[in-house]
């Protein structure tokens, strides 16, 4: 049968004058279903409205504002006889008519969230429950026995769905674990052994290395991780010397102690230091306007969600470049987040595609040899918790890396032509990864529209719900 939610909710008002010298429990609603709460207890000279209303244990309530957001509950045991303001609205529910554990589990759904919405009105900031369009509002309704057993399916189905989703959750955990492996074996050389085999035991130097990269030039062809890292140390000192890069203290070699793995053959040691140059950044002043009213992206931590960055929430001006810290870090840097409590917990990381400008929690890394960035991006990634556990803990419990850490971090350094190999292999296996993740995602949208599917039966259509 279709009833109109008037038929079973009848608004209680228990007006309470409020006395300076009493004191009274007052309630609150939190949003998204989270549930009805003692918001405080205060004396009555302390709460402005001087006309409260009394609500009862057990009762349904809302908030007049914020029901389209799921502000809505049962007044709990321990809130018995505490006072709210008119913006909630109080009920009985009629059990003759609809099962107090059916309209309860209905209160949890999709469903009466959207029906507040439909039912909700006003200009902006305005937004509130308007009474015509809540209390007619048409619902259907089986007999009360029969909305106990559609009840009883229905709890069985959403414990199916909460374990359904838990085994969701396992597998995206496991995706996460085994791109991180795939990572760590990238820079462990684990993903090019073949590749080292075929490079290392050819007898003709002139014929390409099948399933390698691009044709390798002369010199890619014989060179070690020893000869580039040579030569990015050449071209280093060529940028002192020509004035292009500030004169910096030499790096010490890396000692056996220090390593934290064997480099397959052909590979070396490297500091960061050795390979790119360190940037920082600056935060122009906030009372100046002209300096937020340009176009130049300005990275903060939050902007660090994507692989590849082209643009910002904030941008600067050209002037704030002038006058201020701030300074342009030319396209295809290596970003990371040197502080945030984001630290606690991973390494944000991305390259940027057009020139950026930075925040003081960022720093840029500019490699020598540009045709290092896409293996040194892999790599940072692989080293990940080796990076973590160097996190220091700042003022306020932020996480922070020391740009001296950053300098000296060890980086394995294969030759140029397997960094090549190395990407390319990353980019196949992350690719199977992001394809098992989108169709695990896919299931669990199908999962989630299932049952928003049966609630409508349930609730709207009336039809019988199966498990």
């Amino acid at each position: 049968m279709i009833f109109k939610i008037k038929d079973f909710l009848t608004r209680i008002r228990v007006p309470v004058q409020v006395e300076d010298d009493a004191s009274y429990q007052l309630v609150t609603i939190r949003m998204r279903h989270q549930g009805v709460c003692l918001r405080g207890v205060k004396a009555g000279r302390e709460i402005g409205t001087k006309t409260m209303y009394r609500v009862k244990a057990g009762q349904f309530v809302l908030s007049g504002i914020d029901a389209r957001n799921g502000a809505f509950g049962v007044i709990p045991d321990e809130l018995e006889g505490a006072v709210v303001t008119n913006d909630f609205w109080y009920f009985d529910v009629d059990d003759r008519v609809i099962d107090r554990d059916y309209f309860l589990y209905l209160t949890s759904t999709p469903f009466f969230d959207n029906l507040c919405r439909l039912a909700s009105d006003g200009t902006t900031n305005r937004v509130r429950l308007q009474a015509d369009k809540f209390y007619n509002y048409e619902i259907t309704l089986p007999p009360v026995d029969e909305q106990r057993i559609v009840l009883k399916r229905l709890v069985a189905l959403k414990s199916k769905l909460t374990a359904l989703n838990a085994e969701f959750d396992q597998q995206d955990t496991l995706l996460t674990k085994l791109q991180q492996a795939i990572l760590q074996d990238a820079v462990r050389g684990k993903l090019t052994a073949t590749y080292r085999e075929s490079v290392y035991n050819a007898t003709s130097v002139t014929q390409p290395v099948t399933g390698s990269s691009p044709v390798r030039t002369a010199t890619e062809q014989t060179e070690t991780g020893t000869d580039l890292l040579a030569r990015i140390r050449a071209e280093k000192a060529e940028l002192i010397h020509s004035g292009k890069l500030r004169s910096q203290k030499t790096l010490p070699p890396i000692t056996d102690a220090e390593k934290p793995f064997e480099l397959p053959e052909g590979w070396v040691w490297a500091r960061l230091g050795d390979l790119a140059e360190m940037m920082g950044g600056g935060t122009p002043s906030k009372n100046n306007p002209t300096y937020w009213q340009g176009n130049l992206p300005w990275v903060s931590p939050k902007d660090m969600k994507v692989d590849y960055l082209s643009d910002t929430i904030d941008h600067i001006s050209e002037v704030a470049i002038q006058e201020s810290t701030a300074k342009i870090i030319p396209a295809e840097s290596l970003l990371i987040v040197v502080r945030g409590m984001i630290l606690l917990k991973k390494i944000p990381l991305a390259i940027n595609v057009v020139p950026v400008t930075l925040n003081q929690d960022m720093k840029a890394i500019k490699p020598f040899k540009k045709a290092v960035l896409p293996y040194l991006f892999i790599c940072l990634k692989g080293l990940e918790p080796m990076l973590l556990r160097e996190v220091n803990t700042a003022t306020h419990g932020t996480g922070k890396i020391d740009s001296e850490i950053l300098t000296n971090l060890h980086i394995p350094l294969p030759p140029l032509a397997e960094q090549r190999a190395i990407v390319a292999a990353v980019e196949r296996a992350l690719g199977q990864v992001a394809q098992l993740r989108a169709e695990l995602q896919a299931q669990r949208a199908g999962a989630g529209e299932l049952l928003r599917a049966l609630l409508h039966r349930a609730f709207a259509g009336g039809e019988e719900v199966e498990t």
